[in-house]
């Protein structure tokens, strides 16, 4: 049985996305996110392992200290991630790592997105994504 462990930006109420409902969102940038999921798949299930807060205090943001969150993905050894937006440093540096980066192509619920991913239907990154 084949099994990955995945990595999913999430924001709550105090980030830049809602929340409805109780729900988590992608958040729309990977090293401003409120936290982080993680997320167990397997071919037939998925599994959330944990809910970390993001390590870096929101004054901290555009000061080189991405390295903090990667560090603490891997620590989780996830494989992939997926995104909205990723900036350069972060995206290299996960890379380099052997983390798969995947996008979506809007904010939406953290279930869906790791449905999306399930199914195949997002697209690996093959660059650094900024969005307007």
């Amino acid at each position: 049985m084949h099994s990955s462990r995945l990595g999913v930006m999430l924001c709550v109420s105090l980030s830049p996305c809602t929340e409805s409902g109780g729900g988590l969102y992608v958040s729309p940038h990977f090293g401003r996110a409120q936290c982080f999921a993680i997320y167990e798949i397997y071919d037939d299930s998925i599994k959330m392992l944990a809910v970390e807060k993001n390590p870096i205090a929101p004054m901290e943001y555009g000061r080189g200290r991405g390295h903090i969150i990667i560090d603490m993905l891997l620590r989780y050894g996830v494989e992939g991630v997926i995104v909205y937006e990723i900036g350069s440093g972060a995206f290299y540096r996960l890379h380099e790592a052997g983390v798969k980066i995947f996008l979506v192509d809007r904010i939406m619920n953290i279930e869906e997105a790791v449905r999306l991913f399930k199914e195949g239907r997002l697209r690996e990154a093959s660059k650094p994504v900024e969005r307007d």
